[in-house]
């Protein structure tokens, strides 16, 4: 309840409520973020992160559903990938983004195509259920602790910059990336990063349309068009039956 809070309080613009239900969470010392070893060997793909979700949705039948969309190559199901996400996540200063490694299965030949496989359960898809431990639950993440490392960071961004750095620092340092901080020259925080970083992070998961809808973000399509954020698409009309009988 208290990340909800977090999250709900960053929507409205109540960054100092914001600040203080992440910190909450953050300090609880229930959760812990993973680090780049554990990004690497993909502990949480396709399942409840053991370490970092605060909240998330046992699912038996998510396999099935992910598997079409992203691992299969030739379904009529299956998507693919944007044509710059190679470089969202390796055209960076300092450091190794070890979820480029963990999210997506590179080609090994040259009829294969990278597949997203951030949401596909290794257990299942290698048929190795007996090796799963009791932690590596099937399901859904709906809410993990590397958001509430964004929200302190962005809601403490004016107020206390440099805790703010701190905090996005320990997200990215987690993930095999060179601190802010520790850059030459030393990278101030900005908005922008945390937006970017924030995709890397939860692509797949369902939270960036909701990001950019809050920051009133262009978006841009799979064909690399940017299409202007505007009312028309991010606020959703009233239905006419709701004037029709709001009295």
């Amino acid at each position: 309840m208290q990340a909800t809070l977090a999250r709900i309080y960053l929507s409205k613009g109540d960054n100092v409520n914001a600040a203080l239900y992440a910190e909450k969470v953050i300090n609880s010392g229930r959760f812990k973020l993973q680090d780049k070893t554990e990004i690497s060997n993909g502990i949480s793909k396709g399942m409840i992160a053991p370490k970092e979700s605060v909240f998330g949705l046992y699912s038996n039948k998510y396999f099935s559903t992910v598997k079409d969309r992203f691992w299969l190559q030739t379904s009529f199901y299956s998507y693919d990938n944007r044509s710059n996400i190679s470089n969202i996540y390796n055209d960076i200063q300092g450091g190794h983004d070890y979820r480029w490694d963990a999210f997506f299965k590179l080609p090994v030949s040259q009829t294969d195509k990278l597949r997203f496989s951030k949401l596909v359960d290794p257990f299942q898809v290698n048929d190795q259920e007996y090796l799963r431990p009791a932690d590596r639950i099937k399901g859904i993440n709906m809410i993990r602790l590397p958001e509430m490392y964004y929200i302190a960071s962005e809601a403490l961004l004016t107020t206390n910059p440099e805790r703010a750095r701190n905090y996005f620092d320990a997200v990215i340092l987690s993930r095999g990336l060179v601190a802010l901080k520790d850059r030459v020259p030393a990278v101030p925080l900005t908005v922008n990063l945390i937006t970017d970083d924030r995709y890397k992070e939860f692509i797949g998961e369902g939270q960036t349309f909701f990001n950019m809808k809050r920051l009133n973000l262009n978006i841009t399509d799979p064909l690399m068009k940017v299409i202007p954020a505007s009312k028309a698409i991010y606020v959703v009309p009233i239905p006419k039956i709701e004037f029709d009988y709001r009295n």
